[in-house]
């Protein structure tokens, strides 16, 4: 019998552990499940070595947001260590000019007035509707306040969820566990597909 797959589950900006509640209670019987923390996220440490250092030698990774593009960085430096990887509300793009002038501006609100300042700006942005928004509402600027300050292969697949904005493992939290709960199913990629 084959042991269950480890999943890492990296949270996104201003989020932890309990963004992935629901994903974290229907997966734990297939799957060790290991959530990242930020908490100890430092600048200059090599922080994703540290937290993926008692892992096994082969697991799965799953990012929402932010925590996808901390996904590819461990693709890019560990690739013979990732079975599968899945990115949730995220991409793969470098970031845009206008971009940065929009993190950079919200650095500056996050340093002058706090986490809870930026995620009541960002929230309108995030859920596909204000029922949702005002459901999750608590948990997404409780997230954002514990936050510190210093804080595709070929065989890829895109789901798309309905009637979902970016919180995805909140407003779709059923659909999807559901669907990493059968990625999980899925035999990983061999070592010898690895480039």
């Amino acid at each position: 019998m084959r042991e269950r797959p480890c999943l890492v589950l990296i949270p996104g900006t201003l989020c932890d552990a309990r963004l992935f509640e629901h994903q974290v209670r229907r997966l734990r019987t297939r799957a060790r499940i290991v959530v990242l923390d930020y908490r100890r996220l430092r600048a200059g440490a090599d922080w994703l070595a540290a937290q993926t250092r008692h892992l096994p030698p082969r697991f799965s990774v799953a990012g929402f947001s932010l925590g996808g593009l901390w996904a590819l960085e461990l693709l890019r430096t560990m690739p013979e260590r990732i079975e599968r990887l899945a990115m949730i509300a995220s991409n793969a793009e470098a970031g845009t000019q206008g971009a940065r002038r929009r993190s950079s501006a919200l650095w500056r609100q996050w340093r002058s007035e706090g986490a809870a300042d930026v995620a009541r700006r960002l929230e309108p942005k995030y859920f596909h509707c204000a029922s949702q928004r005002f459901k999750h509402d608590r948990l997404v600027r409780d997230m954002a306040q514990a936050t510190p300050a210093r804080a595709a292969p070929s065989d890829a697949q895109w789901v798309e969820l309905r009637r979902c904005g970016h919180f995805v493992p909140l407003e779709a939290a059923a659909a999807l566990s559901r669907w990493l709960e059968a990625w999980l199913a899925r035999p990983p990629r061999p070592d010898a597909d690895r480039r």
